[in-house]
């Protein structure tokens, strides 16, 4: 009697068998790696986490105008052209000089969203790091973009030529700290006020991510990977955030806050 591993035509059918699940397999599986792989277009951009080192001495006194009216020293020393006093007859605006007379109402944002400002009311923290002197006494608030300015204060902005002076001496400077993403500005704004108190260049830019928007907080430019890395270091001491990463910003997030 034979059993049913030696009778010839059952080994027969279980060598038939075991090719085919052999060939099945080696069909399959190609397959399924592909699939795995993850899609390029949901990657915004390459993120690096950053060592944790001993804390790096603070970084010098913010910027000071000098009589030439260009910003010199800070941390960064990113340059920045800024305007002469004001003339006695600025009125509300003066677009070629570069000055605002702040009227009733009137808050950051919706200064900085003006047409003849900057037409874009993210850009709010332009409007404080040039005007730190006259605003540096308010209130660090979460809603501090939103706080009704004093009537009848005259306010300095960067106008689109001087930003575009700034932006070709800033050169091939396009590495930059993110501090921060969150999906609402509570956590953002106070250490924007924060950073540039300490002499950062802090801005703040708007990213969608699988189709959510997200708020970031970034400080810039720098012209290497390592000069960010290093600045890094400092800052998660400032603002206490460890999760930092370095970016290397495009070239319209450049030009839409570089010069500015």
């Amino acid at each position: 009697m034979y059993s049913r591993y030696k009778h010839p035509q059952r080994g027969y059918l279980l060598c038939l068998k075991s090719l085919a699940v052999t060939i099945l397999m080696c069909m399959v599986i190609p397959l399924s790696g592909g699939c795995s792989k993850e899609d390029p277009l949901e990657i915004e951009e390459a993120r690096v986490v950053m060592p944790i080192r001993m804390p790096m001495p603070k970084p010098s006194a913010p910027p000071v105008q000098d009589e030439a009216g260009e910003i010199k020293g800070g941390a960064q020393g990113q340059p920045s052209l800024l305007p002469e006093e004001p003339s006695e007859t600025l009125g509300e605006i003066n677009a070629e000089e570069g000055y605002y007379r702040v009227q009733k109402g009137d808050c950051l944002i919706k200064i900085a969203g003006l047409e003849e400002v900057y037409d874009d009311p993210i850009k709010w923290t332009s409007l404080f790091r040039v005007n730190m002197d006259k605003l540096d006494g308010m209130e660090i608030t979460e809603d501090f973009h939103n706080l009704e300015l004093p009537e009848g204060l005259d306010l300095k902005f960067v106008t689109e030529s001087v930003a575009e002076e700034n932006l070709a001496k800033l050169g091939r400077q396009v590495y930059a700290v993110n501090v921060i993403s969150a999906e609402t500005s509570k956590k953002i704004v106070p250490r924007a006020i924060t950073l540039m108190k300490n002499g950062y260049n802090a801005y703040i830019c708007v990213a969608v991510v699988k189709d959510k928007k997200w708020l970031r907080l970034r400080v810039g430019f720098f012209e290497g990977y390592s000069e960010a890395v290093e600045a890094g270091e400092h800052i998660k001491t400032v603002v206490d955030e460890t999760n930092l990463w370095i970016a290397r910003v495009g070239n319209n997030e450049l030009k839409q806050f570089g010069g500015y």
